[in-house]
C-alpha cells in the first residue's frame, strides 16, 4: 500500500472540496447578513454533534473493518449492520423533531432532518476508508461540496435568498441525494442478499465503539469549544466573526484531514514504529507550510469581504496551531485506534478537553473577547501535541522539535503583527524556508519527492 499515493488520491477529491470550501467560505458570508450567517453557522455547530447520536455504532464498524480487504467481509452481516443503523437513526431523529417542536427551534428541527442522511454518509465514508477504498471515499468527498456550492450559487445569484433556512435546506437536500446515489451505485452488490440477524455483532459495535464515540464527543467539543463559548457568552455578531475565522481554518484542515484519513489503514497494515518519528516530523512541516495561507486569506478578506476584517486577527491566531493540529489529527488519534487503545484515547481526549476549558476560562477572566478565546484554543492544541507524545514509541518530543516550534511560532507572529499582509507573506515564507532547511532538510526533501512521484509529475 502506497501511503503517499493514497494521500494524493484523497487529496484529489479534497482539492475540489478545497476549491468549493473557498467559494462557499467567501460568497455565503459576503451575501448574508451577519445575523443570518450566525444562524447558519449555529446549524453547522449543532450538526457537528450529529456524529455522536449513533452512540459509537459506526465507530465500532470502523474498528471492526480497519485494515481488512473487501473480499474478507461478509455482505450479509454488512447489510444487517446498515439496516439496523437506519432504523436506529430514524428513531433518534423522531425524538429530536419532537424536542424541536416543543422548544419551537427551527434549527433543532433541521438537525433532526439532517441526522439520518448525515450519519449514513458517515457510515459509507468510514467503511470505505477503513478498508482502503479511497476511490469510493473520494467520490463521496467530491459530490457533497460540489453540490452544496452549486445550490449556494443558485440561492445567491439567481434567487437572491437572504434567509439562512434555504441554505440549511440545500445542505440537507445534498445529503439525501448523495445517500441515494450511494445506495443505487454501491448497494446493488448486496441487494439480493438476505439480511441475517447478527445481534452479537451489533452489540459488539456499541461495546467497542462507545469508547471511541465518547472520545469523539470530547474531541468534537475540544475542536468546537471556541465556537460554543462565543455562542453562549458573546453576541451573535461575535459568533459570526469567530465562525467565519473557523471556516477559513476548515478550508485548510480539509487538506490535513485528507492525510489523516489515509493513515488509519496504512498504520493498521504496516505498523513499524521506526517510521512514526519521520511521519511526525513531516506532519509538522505540512502544518507549518499551510499556515502561510493566513496571509493570502488576509488579502482576500480585505479586498472581497471587508465586513469580516474583524475576523482577521482571530484567523491569524488560529492558523498558528496547524503543526500541532496536523500531528494530533493525522497521527495521534489514528495511533490510539490502531493500537486498540480505546480507553486511553477516551481519557486523553477528555483530559485535553478539561485543559482546554481551563485555558478558555482563564482567557475569559483576563479579557472576554474572541481574541482571548482564539489564543486559549491555540495553547490547547500545543498542550495536546506535547501530552500525547509520551504515549507512543518514537514520538517523544525532541529538542529539535521544540526549537522548530518555538522559532516557527515566533517568526509567524512577528510577521502577523509587524508587517502588511504582502510583506508578511514574503518574510514569513522566507523565514520558514530557512528554518526547514536548517532543521528538517532531509524530511522535507523526502516528503516533496514522494508527493511529486505520487502525482506522476517526476
Amino acid at each position: 500500500m502506497n501511503i503517499i499515493r493514497d494521500i494524493a488520491k484523497v487529496s484529489g477529491a479534497n482539492t475540489v472540496s478545497l476549491i468549493t470550501g473557498i467559494i462557499n467560505g467567501f460568497i455565503v458570508p459576503a451575501f448574508l447578513s451577519l445575523e443570518q450567517y450566525a444562524y447558519l453557522k449555529t446549524f453547522a455547530l449543532y450538526l457537528s454533534l450529529a456524529g455522536i447520536l449513533h452512540f459509537g455504532y459506526i465507530d465500532g464498524i470502523y474498528i471492526k473493518y480497519g485494515g481488512k480487504f473487501s473480499h474478507e467481509i461478509n455482505p450479509a452481516i454488512l447489510k444487517c449492520e446498515k439496516s439496523f443503523l437506519i432504523l436506529f437513526q430514524l428513531t433518534i431523529a423522531i425524538v429530536i423533531i419532537i424536542i424541536g417542536i416543543i422548544v419551537k427551534d427551527l434549527i433543532i428541527i433541521a438537525l433532526a432532518m439532517a441526522l439520518l442522511p448525515h450519519n449514513l454518509l458517515a457510515f459509507y465514508q468510514l467503511f470505505y476508508q477503513s478498508i482502503g477504498h479511497f476511490n469510493i471515499y473520494s467520490r463521496i468527498r467530491l459530490i457533497i461540496p460540489a453540490l452544496i456550492m452549486l445550490l449556494n450559487i443558485l440561492l445567491i445569484y439567481v434567487f437572491r435568498m437572504e434567509n439562512y433556512l434555504f441554505y440549511i435546506a440545500a445542505e440537507i437536500f445534498v445529503y439525501l441525494v448523495t445517500v441515494q446515489y450511494l445506495e443505487l451505485k454501491y448497494s446493488f452488490r448486496i441487494k439480493q442478499i438476505k439480511i441475517r440477524s447478527h445481534i452479537k455483532f451489533i452489540i459488539d459495535h456499541f461495546r467497542v465503539g462507545i469508547f471511541i464515540m465518547a472520545g469523539n464527543l470530547a474531541m468534537i467539543l475540544f475542536f468546537t469549544l471556541g465556537r460554543w463559548v462565543v455562542k453562549l457568552f458573546m453576541t451573535d455578531i461575535d459568533f459570526a466573526y469567530y465562525s467565519f475565522a473557523v471556516s477559513m481554518m476548515q478550508i485548510i484542515t480539509i487538506v490535513i484531514s485528507s492525510i489523516a484519513l489515509t493513515f488509519y489503514p496504512y498504520l493498521s497494515r504496516i505498523h513499524k514504529s521506526g517510521n512514526l518519528s519521520r511521519l511526525k516530523r513531516q506532519l509538522i512541516l505540512i502544518g507549518a507550510f499551510f499556515s502561510i495561507s493566513y496571509f493570502i486569506f488576509n488579502l482576500i478578506i480585505h479586498w472581497v469581504i471587508p465586513k469580516y476584517d474583524s475576523a482577521v486577527k482571530i484567523i491569524g491566531i488560529l492558523f498558528a496551531s496547524f503543526p500541532a493540529y496536523a500531528v494530533i489529527n493525522a497521527l495521534y488519534i489514528n495511533m490510539y485506534k490502531v493500537q486498540k487503545k480505546a480507553r486511553k484515547y477516551l481519557l486523553t481526549v477528555f483530559l485535553n478537553l478539561i485543559i482546554a476549558c481551563l485555558f478558555v476560562a482563564i482567557a475569559l477572566l483576563l479579557r472576554k473577547n474572541t481574541i482571548s478565546v482564539a489564543i486559549a484554543t491555540t495553547f490547547a492544541f500545543y498542550f495536546w501535541f506535547y501530552y500525547s507524545s509520551k504515549d507512543f514509541a518514537d514520538l517523544a518530543i525532541s529538542v529539535r522539535e521544540i526549537l522548530f516550534i518555538f522559532l516557527y511560532v515566533s517568526s509567524y507572529f512577528v510577521a502577523v503583527l509587524c508587517f502588511s499582509p504582502l510583506w508578511a507573506l514574503l518574510i514569513f515564507g522566507s523565514a520558514l524556508t530557512l528554518l526547514i532547511l536548517s532543521l528538517y532538510r532531509s524530511d522535507a526533501t523526502e516528503l516533496i519527492s514522494k508527493v511529486i512521484k505520487a502525482l506522476d509529475l517526476k
